[in-house]
């Protein structure tokens, strides 16, 4: 009877060992994904797959989550959702946040546990949650993008625990400075002219287009057969076209995507832009909207900014802005792009100066008084 009973107790204890090792079998792959610059924006998406079974009911479905992330602030503001999977949808008793705490981007996903159960999650189906934007407020900067491993805390529906493996990140400088992206459907035969302007590159072998009927990049095909080829490295304006000869379908709406390829093959995907065949055009052309040439302080001491702009010019052409005194001698250069140009001064003496900015379509001069 003894050893009948110690052959139960030890199988008893395997099988609790085996339970509680199966309850707390909740893995899950966590990774950034597609992150990507575009008119101004720096953007990237939240995936997650499980990747072993979390269990029965809504043991399956994510519950209270916070997605923290490193990231330069000093270069990147504002951070918002602009999709939302319906996993974790709002009719589905979720409320989605997106903020900067303590210095750091984070998005999180809460469950109204009282009336919800949550959407269960299929095992090994990569998921994507969320994109997150942020407003770009240094061009030159690095975006510092990657997992905050500490804080990030997943948990399923049943507010157990998820053990995250986390894969990859958003740390970027993209290669290519693109100043206009437009699709625009010709009504006499049906294709659609895709162009594209580069303001610069840098080791751009070529670059690749896709297309979908959903605004998300997973889903696009890539609609040229051979890659386009890019111009190396270059800090020169360059235009880009392509036409897509499939004949799209009225009252759909396409996306496209711009996928750029460098040297060592690392490539890199630029935000969509979307087309409704009707409609006839769509994209953006980050170009000025009006004619402005203006400078403060004014008057000012040690420096003043130049602010200017030259309607239907590519904010990221450069332009010369010259310096003269009242004698009309040229007395310094400024080159500028984006709009704003500062004035450095600690040589000069007081008195008014003039500054000229001269294009092949605009000039104008201005005055400014510099006192010491």
């Amino acid at each position: 009877m003894e050893k009948k009973i110690t052959k139960m107790g030890v199988l008893l204890i395997i099988s609790l060992v085996f339970i509680v090792s199966m309850s707390y079998a909740r893995n899950a792959d966590i990774s950034i994904e597609n992150a990507m610059i575009s008119d101004g924006y720096f953007s990237w998406e939240i995936h997650i797959t499980q990747t072993d079974d979390w269990g029965s009911g809504n043991r399956k479905a994510l519950g209270d989550c916070s997605w923290y992330f490193y990231a330069n602030i000093n270069a990147l503001s504002n951070p918002e959702l602009t999709y939302v999977a319906p996993q974790v949808d709002p009719s589905e008793g979720y409320t989605n946040t997106c903020a900067i705490i303590a210095g750091h981007p984070e998005v999180t996903t809460d469950l109204d546990y009282d009336n919800y159960d949550g959407v269960n999650l299929t095992q090994g189906i990569n998921y994507h949650l969320y994109t997150v934007r942020m407003t770009i407020t240094d061009p030159s900067a690095q975006s510092d993008l990657y997992w905050d491993e500490l804080n990030t805390g997943i948990f399923n529906a049943p507010d157990q625990e998820v053990i995250e493996n986390y894969i990859g990140n958003g740390d970027i400088t993209l290669p290519v400075e693109l100043s206009a992206f437009t699709a625009t459907y010709n009504f006499e035969n049906g294709c659609t002219s895709i162009n594209w302007t580069t303001a610069s590159e840098t080791d751009v072998i070529g670059f690749n287009l896709y297309r979908s009927n959903c605004d998300d990049y997973v889903t696009g095909i890539k609609i040229n057969s051979d890659i386009i080829d890019g111009h190396g490295t270059t800090t020169e304006i360059n235009h880009y076209e392509f036409i897509d000869i499939d004949h799209l379908s009225y009252g759909t709406t396409y996306y496209y995507w711009l996928q750029s390829v460098e040297l060592d093959g690392i490539s890199n995907v630029y935000s969509s832009i979307s087309l409704t065949p009707e409609e006839g055009s769509g994209g953006f052309i980050d170009d000025f909207e009006d004619n402005i040439l203006t400078n403060y302080p004014n008057p000012f001491k040690g420096s003043t900014t130049i602010e200017y702009g030259i309607k239907c010019r590519l904010k990221a052409e450069l332009v010369e802005i010259r310096i003269y005194n009242v004698a009309g001698q040229l007395v310094d250069t400024i080159e500028a792009r984006y709009g704003t140009a500062v004035w450095n001064v600690d040589n000069l003496p007081t008195g008014v100066y003039f500054y000229q900015l001269k294009t092949e379509s605009y000039n104008e001069v201005k005055k400014m008084m510099l006192i010491k």
